[in-house]
């Protein structure tokens, strides 16, 4: 998965925008992406934003340096939040290995996520 896309599924669900969560989930399932993989692909993302949040060293995660401004440019106020976004999107990942048609499962769980956030 490219990072724009994970950087653009993140302030999405952020900004609590769920017609671009929409968008960007149909458009991976579209494209013939894996979903599971698509989901464990993200929370791996997730970790590394919050590592970086954590430590402000981009040598401690897989993100490229081409993306520290993307990086920079979560609020720092959103540590919290991004802790329970690690959180949930895990147990996402459990959940949707099990399941034949995890896309609905992922929609689900992504739009619930950026309603808590609100």
């Amino acid at each position: 998965m490219k990072y724009d896309q994970l950087f653009d599924l993140l302030n999405s669900v952020i900004n609590n925008d769920k017609q671009q969560i929409l968008e960007i989930v149909d458009k991976a399932f579209l494209d013939g992406l894996d979903m599971k993989q698509y989901i464990s692909d993200y929370a791996n993302f997730l970790l590394d934003v919050n590592i970086y949040c954590l430590t402000k060293d981009i040598n401690k995660i897989k993100i490229p340096n081409l993306y520290l401004d993307n990086l920079n440019k979560i609020d720092s106020n959103l540590d919290k939040n991004l802790d329970k976004l690690l959180y949930n999107t895990t147990q996402l990942v459990n959940v949707v290995k099990y399941d034949d048609k995890p896309k609905f499962l992922i929609l689900t769980g992504l739009l619930a996520q950026a309603e808590r956030l609100v």
